[in-house]
């Protein structure tokens, strides 16, 4: 999750990179977007020499540039990285929002290199390395007989919105959708986004989970554990399937999907 209590805090990280912050983990790091950005910014300690964010909404910030100046090494202030002005040539992103923090952490690796006194690498090898990434449910596309899925992480109605956008350009349309998301996710956001796609709700068996919310009354409902790679052909060409990590690895796991290989050396 990330913040002071984080096994990086622990490490003592000597660079950070912060991504976009939203109303994730409400009432775990905190109550509001403000009080998450500020734990998560706590993951910084005296160690820390260099702290990289994405663009940030004044209020946020407000709160993490006062928090790294509270806990690292003297003289560090965020540093803000605009994507797409960084990053090597000859390599493409991600898609969707992973695209900007795909730039960061590329920002914040030859910051590091910076501060361990190395040479920084070629640019060839780094568009090289970079695009042998593989983000499993991260707008990640698979193929089994009778169907081809697109799969993403999406909690919110912004993740949602760009995964249809995605899924849109890609295929020209979308058949089906399965959705899983527990209560504490944004469902109406998320049922915004979809309005006019045919969905089904899908509800998972963990105890931690609830799914109380109300889905609109035409959308399907089904339970995870029914789910075969026959069962998802038969939603169409184009699927696509959304929500919360719990599910999307559930899904990656039940079609065979590849999750050991994250890039290539």
């Amino acid at each position: 999750m990330g913040g002071r209590g984080d096994e990086l805090r622990l490490i003592g990280p000597r660079v950070v990179a912060m991504a976009s912050v939203f109303a994730e983990h409400i009432g775990v790091l905190g109550d509001t977007v403000a009080e998450i950005a500020e734990e998560k910014a706590a993951v910084a300690g005296t160690g820390t020499e260099a702290f990289l964010r994405l663009p940030q909404s004044s209020e946020i910030a407000e709160v993490v540039d006062r928090m790294v100046r509270k806990v690292a090494a003297e003289g560090t202030r965020p540093q803000t990285v605009r994507p797409p002005d960084t990053g090597p040539t000859g390599w493409t992103p991600p898609h969707g929002l992973s695209a900007a923090s795909a730039h960061l952490g590329e920002a914040a690796a030859r910051r590091l290199l910076e501060l361990l006194g190395r040479p920084p690498a070629a640019p060839h090898r780094i568009a090289e390395v970079l695009s042998s990434v593989r983000l499993p449910a991260r707008l990640s596309h698979h193929r089994i007989p009778g169907a081809e899925l697109i799969v993403d992480s999406a909690i919110n109605r912004t993740g949602v919105a760009a995964a249809i956008a995605h899924a849109r350009r890609h295929w020209g349309g979308i058949d089906h959708v399965l959705l899983c998301l527990p209560d504490h996710k944004d469902v109406d956001g998320a049922a915004a986004e979809l309005d006019g796609l045919p969905v089904t709700a899908v509800t998972l068996a963990e105890a931690h989970l609830r799914f109380g919310h109300r889905a609109p009354e035409h959308w399907g409902r089904r339970n995870a554990a029914s789910l075969t790679p026959e069962t998802l052909a038969g939603l169409g060409d184009r699927v696509l399937v959304l929500g919360t990590v719990y599910f999307t690895g559930r899904i990656l796991d039940l079609i065979g999907a590849d999750t050991e290989r994250l890039f290539t050396a």
